[in-house]
């Protein structure tokens, strides 16, 4: 259980990141589920977060999942590198 200090830091960062950040924590809330990082590439090419008008490269995925890994709003699965997203509200 997390109390609702947590839940506000958690908030708080989430509030503070740029769009493309939100973007990727709101679409991995909804997903919740096994996401590979082919699979999260193609989501956010959808939404219109690409590289050089093309689908992001795994490796482009990772570095823009880090730094949310990072600050504890996602968390990787110790498998294959695939992001979920992490918080208190999660149980």
């Amino acid at each position: 259980m997390t109390s609702a200090s947590q839940r506000g830091q958690c908030l708080d960062h989430y509030r503070r990141l740029p769009a493309e950040h939100q973007t990727i924590v709101k679409l991995l809330a909804m997903y919740y589920g096994y996401c590979s990082l082919t699979t999260l590439a193609k989501c956010l090419a959808s939404l219109g977060i690409k590289e050089g008008g093309k689908v992001l490269k795994s490796e482009s995925v990772k570095a823009r999942i880090k730094p949310l890994i990072a600050a504890g709003l996602l968390e990787e699965n110790p498998g294959p590198a695939v992001p979920v997203v992490r918080g208190p509200w999660r149980k």
